[in-house]
């Protein structure tokens, strides 16, 4: 809630696991200030077949026509094949 004080965060990782079995990858600006590189860890540990790259000196939205992107969308794309 805006304005309304500190509010406890939502539990995300039951939306994140029941992926499990979907091609996923996630691309981090390493600069980002809305995904944590904890969480972003987190994701890597529960999901160690996912596509995970970072973007040096992105923020929360890399372009992706960043090496790092480009690479990750051709693996991604790959295993959609």
């Amino acid at each position: 809630m805006l304005g309304g004080g500190a509010q406890p965060a939502a539990d995300l990782w039951p939306l994140f696991d029941a992926a499990a079995g979907l091609p996923l990858c996630a691309i981090r600006g390493a600069n980002s200030n809305l995904l944590a590189p904890e969480t972003f860890a987190e994701m890597q540990a529960r999901r160690p077949d996912m596509i995970a790259a970072e973007v040096p000196g992105r923020g929360h939205i890399p372009f992706l026509d960043e090496p790092e992107a480009l690479d990750a969308l051709d693996r991604w794309l790959d295993m959609l094949r």
